[in-house]
Protein backbone atom coordinates (compact mmCIF):
# COMPACT_ATOMS: atom_id res chain seq x y z
CA UNK A 1 0.00 0.00 0.00
CA UNK A 2 1.15 3.52 -0.70
CA UNK A 3 2.38 5.12 2.49
CA UNK A 4 1.20 8.62 1.61
CA UNK A 5 -2.49 7.77 1.10
CA UNK A 6 -5.47 7.24 3.39
CA UNK A 7 -7.12 3.83 3.23
CA UNK A 8 -10.55 2.70 4.37
CA UNK A 9 -10.33 -0.43 6.52
CA UNK A 10 -13.45 -2.22 7.74
CA UNK A 11 -13.49 -5.40 9.83
CA UNK A 12 -16.64 -7.42 10.54
CA UNK A 13 -17.11 -10.21 13.03
CA UNK A 14 -20.37 -12.14 12.95
CA UNK A 15 -19.49 -14.58 15.74
CA UNK A 16 -18.34 -17.22 13.25
CA UNK A 17 -16.23 -15.44 10.63
CA UNK A 18 -14.00 -12.39 10.60
CA UNK A 19 -13.79 -10.41 7.35
CA UNK A 20 -11.37 -7.64 6.42
CA UNK A 21 -12.20 -5.08 3.73
CA UNK A 22 -9.67 -2.62 2.29
CA UNK A 23 -10.99 0.31 0.28
CA UNK A 24 -14.34 -1.42 -0.15
CA UNK A 25 -12.92 -4.77 -1.34
CA UNK A 26 -12.98 -7.99 0.67
CA UNK A 27 -9.32 -8.92 1.24
CA UNK A 28 -9.52 -11.77 3.73
CA UNK A 29 -12.12 -13.89 5.49
CA UNK A 30 -11.48 -16.65 7.99
CA UNK A 31 -13.14 -18.59 10.75
CA UNK A 32 -12.93 -16.63 13.99
CA UNK A 33 -11.37 -18.25 17.03
CA UNK A 34 -11.52 -16.06 20.12
CA UNK A 35 -8.27 -15.82 22.05
CA UNK A 36 -7.90 -18.25 24.94
CA UNK A 37 -7.33 -15.31 27.26
CA UNK A 38 -6.88 -11.60 26.93
CA UNK A 39 -4.21 -11.58 29.66
CA UNK A 40 -5.78 -8.40 31.00
CA UNK A 41 -4.83 -6.49 27.86
CA UNK A 42 -7.09 -3.66 26.70
CA UNK A 43 -8.64 -3.40 23.25
CA UNK A 44 -6.25 -1.55 20.92
CA UNK A 45 -6.67 -0.08 17.46
CA UNK A 46 -3.39 0.28 15.61
CA UNK A 47 -1.47 -2.24 17.72
CA UNK A 48 -0.99 -5.98 17.50
CA UNK A 49 -2.36 -8.13 20.28
CA UNK A 50 0.81 -10.25 20.36
CA UNK A 51 3.00 -7.28 21.40
CA UNK A 52 4.72 -6.81 18.04
CA UNK A 53 4.21 -3.08 18.33
CA UNK A 54 2.17 -0.31 16.85
CA UNK A 55 1.41 0.44 13.23
CA UNK A 56 3.41 3.19 11.54
CA UNK A 57 0.66 5.56 10.51
CA UNK A 58 -2.40 7.44 11.65
CA UNK A 59 -5.90 6.28 12.56
CA UNK A 60 -8.87 8.54 12.02
CA UNK A 61 -12.65 8.28 12.42
CA UNK A 62 -13.02 4.96 14.21
CA UNK A 63 -16.52 3.54 14.63
CA UNK A 64 -17.74 0.34 16.27
CA UNK A 65 -21.19 -1.16 15.71
CA UNK A 66 -22.94 -3.81 17.76
CA UNK A 67 -23.96 -5.74 14.66
CA UNK A 68 -22.52 -6.73 11.30
CA UNK A 69 -23.14 -4.10 8.63
CA UNK A 70 -25.01 -5.03 5.48
CA UNK A 71 -23.26 -4.98 2.10
CA UNK A 72 -25.09 -1.74 1.24
CA UNK A 73 -24.00 -0.11 4.52
CA UNK A 74 -20.37 -1.15 3.98
CA UNK A 75 -20.42 0.20 0.43
CA UNK A 76 -21.98 3.48 1.55
CA UNK A 77 -19.40 3.99 4.29
CA UNK A 78 -16.59 3.53 1.79
CA UNK A 79 -18.29 5.75 -0.80
CA UNK A 80 -18.62 8.64 1.68
CA UNK A 81 -14.88 9.18 1.28
CA UNK A 82 -14.61 11.66 4.12
CA UNK A 83 -15.46 12.03 7.77
CA UNK A 84 -19.21 12.18 7.68
CA UNK A 85 -21.43 10.90 10.47
CA UNK A 86 -23.47 7.94 9.31
CA UNK A 87 -26.73 7.21 11.12
CA UNK A 88 -27.78 3.57 10.69
CA UNK A 89 -31.10 4.03 12.48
Amino acid sequence: MASDLWHHVLVTLDGTDISIYLNGELKNQAAYAPPATDNGRPFWIGARRDNYGFMDGQVDEVAIWSRVLTADERAELFALGRGKYYDFS
